[in-house]
């Protein structure tokens, strides 16, 4: 399986920038998932490394082979990648059965084709045409599809965005197991949080044609670097660090919470806050039903914080809220 290396790559349609200044690494035999907004460069990215757009400027290299030096060094079905469109582009004239074996060019045989689609839960279903399948079937196969010939790398186009969130998270999670027992390299990109969560061993995130973080999905959960990534990485509230520091907010815990200066803004994630008798008093602002828990939306002045509840709270009500013991709070730095 093949590390795949990004070295300040550059590309723009027209007069805008698609991707600007981009590096990265994705490990050889990890999952790496791109998240970002629609219009991000997430999906060019992604066709970059597929072969089926040059970059303007930058280096593409699978292992020590350089792919893209910028314009294509390696034609894209030289590449060993399989890839998963956001269309599934099956062929709606041949099985299921046939689609993988055509897809294979020959180097699967029957058994191949049948062990993948017993990987992919779809060992009866080798004789179907798509469109006697279910959009998971359909997305199930169009994995198997990929993986036939045996790829060094497996490409992933927001495969799982027509479906419904129950069926995408059992597929991103069928999807995790099937790269496990593959171990082949996986870059994927997506705009959903619940499918990068179930997914990712490296999280991006990528906000006009950059990265913007990068990590574990639980630090860049918990640790975010800039508003940006606070706000579209779960729900976060963000507050001034000199407001933190002052006498006032001393009942809400802020002064014992490390890393606070005053010059930084703070993030504080919903539960990193309870009710507790001695904090500071909030007036609810908005609730918001999240199934457990009831997700508030609490004010105090011109600040406002984020707080999980187990039992509902009326539009104007007063509670009292402080940090929990341990609660982390992000310096966030300047957005790029």
């Amino acid at each position: 399986m093949a590390r795949i290396e990004f070295s300040r790559l550059r590309k723009t349609f027209g007069a805008q920038p698609a991707v600007a200044d981009f590096s990265l690494v994705c490990e050889e035999g990890r999952v790496t998932v791109i998240l970002g907004p629609s219009g991000c460069g997430k999906t060019t990215v992604l066709r970059m490394a597929a072969g089926l757009e040059a970059p303007d400027a930058g280096i593409i290299r699978f292992d020590d082979r350089v792919v893209n030096d910028p314009r294509p060094v390696v034609p894209a079905e030289r590449r060993g990648v399989g890839m998963v469109f956001q269309s599934l582009a099956l062929w709606p004239h041949w099985t299921v059965g046939g689609n993988l074996r055509f897809a294979s060019r020959g180097r699967a045989g029957a058994d191949d084709a049948r062990r993948l689609l017993e990987m992919v839960g779809l060992a009866d279903r080798e004789r179907a045409f798509p469109h006697e399948l279910s959009g998971g079937e359909r997305q199930r196969v169009a994995l198997a599809r990929a993986l036939v010939g045996r790829p060094q790398v497996l490409l992933l186009d927001e495969p799982l965005s027509d479906l419904d969130p129950a069926l995408r998270v059992e597929l991103a999670a069928a999807m995790h197991d099937v790269q496990r027992r593959t171990g082949v390299t996986t870059l994927f990109v997506t705009h959903a949080q619940d499918e990068a969560f179930t997914l990712a061993d490296k999280l991006v995130v990528m906000r006009a044609g950059r990265v913007a973080q990068e990590g574990t999905p639980a630090e860049v959960y918990e640790r975010p670097r800039t508003r940006f990534v606070a706000g579209f990485v779960g729900t976060a509230a963000v507050l001034p660090g000199a407001l933190l520091r002052t006498e006032e907010w001393r009942p809400f815990g802020a002064a014992a919470a490390p890393g606070v200066a005053e010059e930084r803004d703070v993030a504080l994630r919903p539960e990193s806050i309870e009710e507790a008798s001695g904090g500071l008093t909030f007036r609810v602002a908005a609730t918001r039903f999240l199934g457990a828990h009831h997700l508030l939306s609490a004010a105090r002045g011109e600040a406002r914080v984020h707080v999980l509840s187990d039992v509902p709270r009326p539009v104007g009500a007063e509670i009292v809220l402080r940090l929990r013991a341990g609660a982390r709070l992000s310096p966030l730095e300047e957005e790029a």
